[in-house]
């Protein structure tokens, strides 16, 4: 049941980040498996993302600050034990 709400929301939160993406795709490309993997969990830090991407943790910082950019995830804490949170609304 949690997992269908969750896959729900992910849909849900995936329709609108497209739309919120496609307004800024010219200034930057964003992962949209990236988004995928975000937008079914409630916090994430940049090396679970780094390492669900198989990303360097640079580009990951770069792609958790472009959608924090976007009003899409909010950053809680600061340094190494940065956590981002993904906003539901």
């Amino acid at each position: 049941m949690l997992e269908d709400k969750l896959k729900f929301d992910a849909r849900k939160m995936m329709v609108k980040a497209i739309e919120v993406m496609r307004a800024s795709v010219a200034e930057y490309r964003v992962d949209s498996k990236g988004w995928e993997w975000l937008a079914t969990r409630e916090l994430a830090t940049s090396r679970e993302y780094a390492n669900a991407m198989a990303i360097a943790e640079r580009t990951a910082l770069n792609h958790l600050k472009h959608f924090t950019s976007l009003g899409l995830l909010e950053k809680q804490e600061a340094g190494p034990a940065t956590k981002y949170h993904v906003v539901r609304r």
